[in-house]
């Protein structure tokens, strides 16, 4: 055997598990994108506010549902630009599923805020279309208090999701004239077709 030949052999019976092994992981989001292969995933069913369980991501359940594009509904036609849209969500992978669905079928996300003060900033100077607003939000102020300040001050609607829909809270919440409401869990065509629908509303 010529020499070059032995190292090509010695090569191939010792990169086996090695090289395996040394092969940067494929991120989750990457296995997601393959339609055929998406298990139905939920957004928001962690537990009963939305939020995930202590026990961190492994102890979430559930997922997000992502049917054929051909099933979901799109930005309306003729658009002179896609729709602007501000994500207030204090769990970090709901607000990641949010943004990756919303961006997926044609939208702008102009940001991601995690409290209410954060929310008024960012539309005050991102002036979205739509604020897709959590109402349990990290820090003193809910979402309820920060969509009637996006109301007053810039003009600008909130579509309210929740995991709760006890009717003392969306009284308190009509005081923001939201444009719609979304109940955790969520699957992608329910955020979509209500994210729609709620754009449609304001024009």
């Amino acid at each position: 055997m010529r020499r070059s030949e032995h190292r090509a052999a010695s090569r191939a019976a010792t990169s086996g598990p090695a090289e395996r092994r040394s092969r940067p992981r494929v991120h989750p989001r990457a296995l997601r994108r393959a339609p055929q292969l998406a298990p139905e995933r939920h957004c928001g069913s962690g537990d009963d506010d939305g939020r995930s369980p202590p026990g961190g991501p492994d102890s979430l359940t559930g997922g997000l549902f992502r049917p054929s594009r051909s099933e979901l509904p799109k930005p309306g036609a003729g658009q002179a630009s896609p729709s602007r849209i501000l994500i207030v969500e204090d769990e970090w992978f709901i607000a990641m599923e949010s943004d990756a669905i919303l961006r997926e079928s044609g939208y702008t996300v102009v940001g991601m805020a995690m409290t209410a003060d954060d929310a008024v900033e960012l539309v005050g100077r991102e002036r979205p279309d739509l604020v897709l607003m959590d109402i349990r939000l990290r820090g003193e102020r809910d979402g309820i208090d920060a969509a009637i300040e996006i109301r007053e001050r810039f003009g600008v609607a909130c579509l309210f999701a929740t995991a709760h829909s006890e009717a003392a809270l969306r009284e308190r919440g009509s005081a923001a004239a939201p444009a719609g409401w979304i109940t955790k869990p969520f699957s992608e065509q329910q955020l979509l077709t209500a994210v729609q629908n709620a754009l449609q509303a304001r024009q």
